[in-house]
């Protein structure tokens, strides 16, 4: 019996560690939590840019985004913070919240 309950232990884990690394779909909304932007406008704008792909989900209206998109951005956003940046010329208008890297 300790065997059974072993391999379903195994198991699970094993079913655990596979959702935890499953990519999924997430709304425009939560995408915008995420990269901490006041307006879902930022991220629509990032979309038209084809910065980020955007995806239609049947039987829904909603805009969806890969969270590993998400993500990857965030922590691409999050080394280029943390580094020393160097002198760049300055464009003309209203800075970005995001910058093409």
């Amino acid at each position: 019996m300790k065997s059974d309950s072993n391999i379903g232990s195994i198991f699970n884990n094993e079913i655990d560690q596979d959702f935890k690394t499953l990519d999924r779909f997430i709304k425009i909304a939560e995408a915008t939590r995420i990269l901490n932007f006041s307006s879902v406008v930022s991220i629509h704008q990032m979309i038209e840019r084809k910065e980020i792909n955007s995806y239609s989900i049947p039987e829904t209206t909603a805009t969806r985004v890969l969270l590993s998109d998400i993500l990857s951005i965030k922590s691409k956003n999050h080394e280029v913070g943390s580094s020393d940046h160097s002198p760049q010329k300055k464009s003309r208008g209203r800075p970005r919240k995001y910058s093409n890297l």
